[in-house]
């Protein structure tokens, strides 16, 4: 598909120059470009879910750890002081 797309003129200059030492098309650049910003951002948008999923898994953990804690002295609680472990 073609698209038309305005850059400024000094960045239309590094592309080209850029483009020209490395025997690439101008279409060519824009497309990596773009394939590797919407990787990066999906990659970035990924890592957010997973650091929201252990975050999660975190806050279950120490939620877990409180009851079985609050457990623990309610048990301790009813065991009389002559009461051998």
């Amino acid at each position: 598909m073609k698209t038309a797309i305005s850059v400024p003129d000094e960045l239309f200059r590094r592309v080209d120059d850029f483009v020209t030492s490395r025997h690439l098309t101008r279409s060519a650049l824009y497309v990596r470009a773009v394939q590797r910003y919407i990787d990066d951002a999906e990659a970035g948008s990924l890592s957010e879910q997973v650091r929201q999923a252990m975050a999660l898994e975190t806050r279950q953990s120490l939620s877990e750890a409180a009851d079985l804690r609050d457990a623990m002295r309610t048990r301790l609680a009813r065991t009389s002081p002559e009461e051998e472990w």
